[in-house]
């Protein structure tokens, strides 16, 4: 382990711009001082030998507290996240409690301050100093692609948090303090000890963050602060005057200062001037001086010049003699140019004759290739032949007498046993029932026969001597298994066996096989088998075994397995399993949320049937087993959700966390409960069980421990059951349901409300923009703690965004479902349910406002009856007056309507739906901008084509206004990029134009290109591929519809032209003014962030439910 560092400064009082003076400023004469991290003590002496303040000191290093003792009154060495603060300083009160440089070193500074407040005197305050987390330093480091720690600093190593002013503030308010004083320690980004590059990087990177950062060369804050009491408002109020009449006199002296420091400027400037005059003199008398020398001087050099004239006509005789042998000379080497013409002529020749070879060669490989096809057209033909032959057979079968026969005989069984009657399934009963009988043999004939009828189940397994789930069709016999061998190591598989070799054998088997995405290691702990599990760990190479002389149980072997570990994280792996493709990578995934402590998996019955999907504990310490029995594939099954525990079947967690609750408890030994306890204590130390769906593991369950609870280890089953009561009642009184009564709630910890989002199919998100909204719109919702459930409108799972949804966590439904029967079942449970897009919330809204007491939102994505409007002026169709007629009847019958602009949200207003009308916009973040503008070239435009007006602005833009560009810009390029291209689409690529049809990272276009086009002639809403090239920093040209509705400004923002030459000229201008270019970059990104980011929505999102919730 690290050595924690020990913090050592010498105070310069005569340094104002420190924490450590700006906080013994605000320290007062014969104080009580409780001094929370005092380090040596530089400021703890400070405070006793010039303040005569009595101090009471805890710091956690023993070392440094020792420096500090001699000016303490009181020394507690201690974490005082540890420390019992009341049973150690008794009723002590303090008028203040100083922690410099404390609350990010913490891990729970929430509690510690709800417990201060109980020390301090009625008058008391805190103060507290920390760094800024949002410096300039750091987002220009992250901005690099680095996160380096030091040994101190703002990136100090031993920093568990990172505050900026919101982020304290919020500390601040919700444990009830109020700030009346915040000063800061100002050091500008070169002068940390990062030692930023501040000046090496574009001034529009640095200009942003000055823009959006005002705290950005804040080192530090200094905070005072005081409890929300009524004595603390008045103290607070109080100081805070005090505070700003401080800085008002600092201001006011400053400013003396510079009105006296003005007057000496001006007396020095008119001093100046007197010498300006005086030296203006001498320079026009030295000049005239100057004028006559220069007189003088051209006199001389006209004699010179005739002098050399004349010198230069002797030359000149000279010079032409020197010609002629220069001619000579050119001579000679115009003859050796043309010798080498000569040579490399018959170096050409000769290249000639290399290439009409290797012509040769390719005519020959030609010859080859079409002698190939001609066989493979051969043995097509032969095929063919076959084919027909086995018609003619295939003829004479069906008109033969046994194959009449057999069709007599299925005729009859068809009309005495009709489909579907009971004579019918009993005769398909009795012919399967002998093709096992044959087939597999009479163990698993009557092993299928009693999983049918119950009744005689323990009979037949104990007549064939089978356990339930025991699988025959396991490999009796071994071979060696060889492990993969890895210097680093992501996961310990800890695997404890006691007898059931062939059970080992094949879980170790399907890891070889089926583990290729995670570093891992494999550690068996060998309970002292008594069956040939030695001799076959014998066989497998790379892999750790640890032998025990007894059966210690399952609790103590995986104790010592985990002992034996080195991963970062540890996963427990009964041996009576089997692992599917993809498993640990799926264990490992949710472990990217730092708030997840332990994984469990989909455990499954070998016949397919689902074994748990999670695990319930109810009140009384019972269990449940979620979905047992059931298809594993069904949607409550398949998504990713907090749950009380998972099965020590499979179950991994971080190394750390299982170090500090010191693995299983020991009061479960030798098994039962153990798992669950683990999981409890997790969710205790504040982080979640995640049950992992695709993390899919076969489990024989009842072949290590047996299914009877009276005998084996199973009987520790019951026992343990009252050790875990006991241990955890408090919680399973207070956290926990009843029963089953309750299984929607209890199926699922977190959320306690819950939404209910219905769209048309599962979110195509990089798509189009109406989908990438509802995608964000579902996080925020969870952001806000709310249980997400999506219904799909054609009910179809969807590989990619189905299962993108399940891994967020929200409950998409799928298959055979109905949405009026679910309500029915579910309804009362849901908060909220949003209907997006009117042609499908028209099929929804009854059931949704008749079956649930939920709020209704009907989300219009864009207003259809003003884009269907707009298009009737280009197209000669008539306004869809449906649609304006629908969108009302939605709008009016549902609790709330979401709009995506104020320009929509105005016009509802007047049609009278003035008070239910939110704007919640469309959805984009700021990407990074990487290319200067010399660095791109060519022309792009994105969007899906399913949506008629991108179609249309295309063509426009492509037939109308491209060859006007062209001619202004030869070899410029068009990338039309987006899903769904139409046959008009693509029949527009060209060597000048690319249609690219749906890309999966879009990107290195926004990278590459330099101007974006949407030339859109109608349409309503806010049009997401404006706000996506906006957030990537690539300036716009557009209409007034493709920017209404954004707030964007034509010529601070974007660009706007309505006509073609007016669209072509804006175009051509953006495409070669850099200065424009990059202003309209810097703006856009400004507008994006400022008013369409994911923290802005979530906002309005939050006063839209607290508006109407009234909480």
């Amino acid at each position: 382990m690290e050595q924690r560092p020990i913090y050592d400064y010498n105070i310069d009082l005569t340094n104002e711009n420190t924490s450590h003076v700006k906080l013994l400023k605000m320290v007062e004469r014969d104080q009580d001082v409780l001094e929370i991290g005092c380090a040596t003590g530089y400021m703890t002496r400070f405070m006793k030998e010039t303040l005569n303040c009595c101090i009471t000191v805890i710091e956690i290093d023993g070392v440094a507290a020792g420096k500090a003792e001699p000016f303490c009154d009181k020394l507690i060495v201690g974490n005082v996240e540890d420390v019992d603060l009341a049973g150690r300083l008794g009723k002590k009160k303090f008028d203040v409690i100083l922690m410099a440089d404390l609350l990010e070193h913490l891990q729970d500074a929430h509690g510690l301050l709800e417990r201060l407040k109980d020390l301090l005197k009625e008058t008391g305050y805190l103060l507290i100093s920390l760094p800024n987390g949002a410096h300039g330093s750091i987002a220009l480091e992250l901005l690099d692609g680095k996160w380096e720690y030091r040994s101190d600093g703002l990136l100090d190593r031993t920093h568990l948090h990172f505050y900026d002013k919101e982020g304290f503030t919020s500390l601040l308010d919700k444990t009830g303090f109020l700030v009346s004083r915040m000063d800061r320690v100002i050091i500008h980004p070169r002068d940390t000890e990062m030692k930023t590059p501040w000046d090496s990087y574009p001034r529009d990177i640095t200009a942003y963050i000055e823009k959006v950062n005002p705290e950005y060369q804040t080192y530090q804050f200094i905070l005072k602060v005081y409890p929300a009491t009524t004595m603390g408002w008045k103290k607070g109020l109080e100081d805070a005057l005090i505070f700003e009449k401080q800085k008002k006199r600092e201001i006011e002296k400053q400013f003396h200062g510079m009105e006296k420091e003005l007057a000496v400027l001006r007396g020095a400037v008119a001093g100046f001037d007197g010498e300006l005059k005086k030296r203006e003199e001498e320079y026009l008398q030295g000049l005239n001086r100057e004028l006559a020398r220069l007189e003088v001087e051209k006199a001389q050099i006209h004699r010179d010049y005739k002098a050399e004239l004349q010198h230069v006509e002797v030359e000149k005789d000279e010079i032409h003699g020197g010609y002629r042998v220069e001619i000579e000379r050119l001579k000679d080497e115009a003859e050796k140019h043309k010798a080498q013409q000569v040579a490399d002529q018959e170096h050409d020749r000769k290249e000639i004759c290399r290439l009409q070879l290797e012509a040769g060669d390719l005519k020959r490989k030609e010859s080859r290739l079409f002698q190939r096809i001609k066989d493979f057209e051969n043995k097509k033909n032969e095929l063919l032949a076959g084919i027909e032959r086995q018609t003619v057979e295939l003829e004479s079968i069906r008109s033969s007498f046994v194959w009449q026969l057999i069709q007599k005989y299925r005729t009859i069984i068809d009309r005495l046993m009709p489909q579907g009657t009971k004579r019918r399934r009993l005769y398909q009963l009795v012919s399967l029932s002998l093709v096992v009988l044959f087939r597999d043999g009479p163990v698993q004939f009557f092993k299928r026969v009693a999983i049918r009828i119950p009744h005689y189940k323990n009979t037949l397994f104990s007549y064939f001597h089978l356990t339930p789930n025991e699988d025959t069709s396991l490999e009796d016999k071994w071979s060696p298994l060889e492990f993969p061998a890895f210097e680093s190591i992501e996961v310990s598989i800890v695997i404890p066996v006691f007898n059931k070799c062939k059970y080992t054998f094949a879980c170790l088997k399907s890891i070889v096989e089926n583990t290729t995405d995670v570093s891992y290691e494999v550690i068996v702990v060998d309970n002292a088998s008594e069956d040939a599990t030695n001799e076959m760990l014998s066989k497998v190479t790379n892999i750790k075994v640890v032998t025990n002389t007894q059966n210690l149980g399952f609790v103590e072997a995986c104790n010592k397995g985990a002992d034996a570990s080195r991963a970062r994280f540890i996963l427990f792996l009964n041996n009576d399993t089997k692992v599917t493709t993809g498993w640990l990578g799926a264990m490992c995934a949710p472990f990217n949320d730092p708030n997840v402590g332990i994984v469990g998996a989909k455990l499954i019955y070998p016949d397919g049937r689902l074994q748990e999907a999670g695990n319930i504990i109810w009140q009384d310490g019972t269990g449940w087993n979620y979905g047992r029995g059931d298809n594993p594939d069904l949607p409550q099954y398949s998504y990713l959700k907090s749950v009380d525990y998972c099965s020590g079947a499979c179950l991994q967690i971080r190394r750390d966390l299982w170090t500090e609750l010191g693995g299983f408890d020991r009061r479960y030994a030798p098994a039962y409960y153990e798992d669950t306890d683990l999981c409890f204590a997790v969710r205790e130390k504040g982080f979640k069980v995640i049950f992992q769906p695709e993390a899919k593991i076969i489990h024989y369950e009842g072949i290590s421990s047996g299914t009877d609870i009276t005998k084996g280890y199973k009987k520790y089953q019951q026992v343990n059951q009252g050790k875990f009561i006991e241990k955890w009642q408090a919680v399973l009184r207070e956290k926990h349901f009843r029963g089953k009564e309750d299984l929607y709630l209890a199926r699922e910890r977190g959320g306690t409300k819950r939404a209910l989002v219905v769209d048309h199919y599962a979110p195509t998100y990089d798509m189009d923009s109406g989908s990438l909204r509802i995608f964000s719109l579902m996080k925020i919702f969870q952001e806000l703690g709310y249980k997400v459930v999506f219904w799909p409108e054609n009910r179809a799972y969807d590989e990619q965004y189905t299962r993108d949804l399940q891994r967020l966590g929200i409950e998409a439904q799928y298959g055979d479902l109905n949405f009026e029967e679910y309500l029915k079942e579910n309804g009362d449970h849901f908060d909220i349910i949003l209907l997006s897009r009117p042609h499908v919330a028209v099929n929804f809204i009854h059931a949704a406002k008749t079956l649930s007491n939920a709020r209704v939102i009907y989300d219009t994505v864009d207003l259809h009856y003003i884009r269907e409007g707009r298009k009737a002026r280009y197209e000669a169709e008539n306004a869809a007056r449906e649609w304006k007629d629908l969108e009302f009847f939605l709008a009016h019958h549902a609790d709330d309507t979401l709009v995506v602009s104020d320009i929509e949200k105005e016009i509802l207003d007047k049609e009278g739906f003035e008070g239910k009308v939110s704007v919640i916009s469309n959805i984009h973040t700021v990407e990074p901008s990487i290319n200067s503008f010399e660095k791109r070239e060519g022309l792009m435009f994105i969007g899906g084509f399913k949506h008629l007006p991108n179609e249309d602005g295309m063509l426009w833009f492509v037939n109308a206004i491209f060859p006007d560009i062209q001619k202004q810009i030869p070899g410029i390029h068009l990338d039309i990029v987006g899903s769904y291209p139409t046959e008009r689409i693509n029949a527009l690529a060209s060597d000048d134009i690319t249609v690219t049809g749906y890309v999966k990272d879009v990107s290195p276009y926004f990278e590459k290109s330099r101007v974006f086009v949407s030339p859109l002639r109608y349409g309503a809403g806010v049009k997401g591929k404006i706000g996506q090239s906006l957030g990537f920093g690539l300036p716009v040209v557009t209409t007034h519809v493709g920017a209404e509705g954004m707030g964007l400004t034509h010529g601070r923002d974007v660009l706007i032209g309505e006509t073609d030459s007016e669209f072509a000229e804006k175009v051509v201008q953006l495409y070669r003014d850099r200065r424009l270019w990059e202003s309209l970059s810097i703006n856009g990104r400004i507008v994006i962030e400022e008013k369409y980011s994911p923290s802005v929505m979530r906002e309005k999102l939050i006063v839209l439910i607290k508006g109407k919730d009234g909480n």
